[in-house]
């Protein structure tokens, strides 16, 4: 956002040209991003980790925003999260 131009100060159309240019590359990055990481998966740790804990993430799962592989047939099956469901619903820091 650009601010009100302090007395004195000229306001300068190329500044919000710039902020404008810059928040298209970081759309454009942050798109880039979520695309290469959407075929990868994330353990259960790691992802209750990004979005703030396991609970919200075992909520964000039964309400379809964070798919899950699944665990296995086994006693001790891993749960595997798409990892770009995941960096979407991150915590913010």
């Amino acid at each position: 956002m650009v601010s009100e131009p302090v007395h004195g100060e000229r306001y300068n159309h190329r500044d919000e040209d710039c902020v404008m240019e810059r928040q298209a590359i970081e759309n454009r990055l942050l798109e880039n991003i979520l695309a290469v990481t959407s075929e990868m998966t994330i353990g259960k740790t790691k992802a209750a980790r990004i979005v703030g804990g396991e609970r919200k993430l075992e909520r964000l799962h039964l309400s379809g925003a964070i798919e899950c592989a699944g665990k296995v047939n086994a006693q001790n099956g891993k749960w595997r999260f798409n990892l770009s469901q995941v960096l979407q619903h991150c915590r913010p820091k």
